[in-house]
C-alpha cells in the first residue's frame, strides 16, 4: 500500500474540520482533483505524468562513474594549484606566456560548474525513478535498484552491503532493470 503525503490544516485554506472525510481521514488534495481511474495504480499515474521526463538507465550508471572522476580532477587541480608559484622574475620561459595560477583556477571552476551539471542531471532522474523502484514487487530488487541508482553503489560495494554474492548482485540489478523497462517503457530504457 502506498503512502500519499498529507495536506496540512493550513494548507487546506478551509475551516477545521470541513475537509474530513466519514473515517475521519483528510483527503489529499491531488488525489481529490484527479483520482486514479479503475484498475490504475500510484505507479502509472507518476507514468503517466512524468512522461517528459525519460530515465535511461545506462545514462545513469555513466553518469554515476562520471561524478568519481570529476570528483578525482578537481582534487587533482586543487592540490597542483597548492604547488604552483609564480615566478619572481617577470621573464617568460619557454616562449610562451601565460599565468599557471590562473590557468589552474579556470580548470578548477570549469570542473565544478561540469560536476555540478551532472549532479543535478542525476538528481532529475533519480526524482522520476525513485517512485518507480517503490513500484518493484520484489524487496531484494527494489533494495539492490536504490542502492545502485539512487545511492550510487558499484555492484561489488552492494554486494558486500548485502552479504551476497557478486553474481546474485548483477542478477538482481537485471531482474530488476527488466522489471521497469516493462512496467514503464515509456519513462525507463536500458
Amino acid at each position: 500500500m502506498t503512502d500519499y503525503p498529507e495536506t496540512s490544516a493550513a494548507g487546506r485554506g478551509s475551516a477545521e474540520g470541513a475537509d474530513e472525510r466519514k473515517d475521519g481521514s483528510l483527503p489529499v488534495s491531488a488525489l481529490e482533483e484527479n483520482p486514479l481511474p479503475a484498475g490504475s495504480t500510484p505507479a502509472r499515474r507518476i507514468n503517466q505524468r512524468r512522461r517528459t521526463q525519460m530515465v535511461n538507465l545506462y545514462r545513469m550508471r555513466q553518469l554515476l562513474r562520471q561524478t568519481v572522476k570529476v570528483q578525482w580532477r578537481i582534487e587533482q587541480e586543487e592540490a597542483r594549484a597548492t604547488k604552483i608559484t609564480t615566478t619572481l622574475t617577470g621573464m617568460p620561459r619557454g616562449g610562451a606566456q601565460h599565468d599557471q595560477v590562473q590557468d589552474g583556477a579556470i580548470r578548477i571552476v570549469e570542473l565544478r560548474d561540469a560536476y555540478r551539471e551532472i549532479v543535478d542531471e542525476i538528481a532529475e532522474a533519480q526524482a522520476v525513478l525513485n517512485p518507480l523502484i517503490n513500484a518493484l514487487e520484489n524487496a531484494d530488487d527494489r533494495a539492490v535498484m536504490r542502492l545502485r541508482y539512487i545511492k550510487g553503489f558499484s555492484p561489488e560495494d552492494i554486494a558486500e552491503a548485502i552479504h551476497r554474492t557478486d553474481r546474485s548482485v548483477y542478477y538482481y540489478l537485471s531482474r530488476a532493470e527488466d522489471q521497469l523497462v516493462r512496467k514503464f517503457p515509456d519513462v525507463v530504457s536500458k
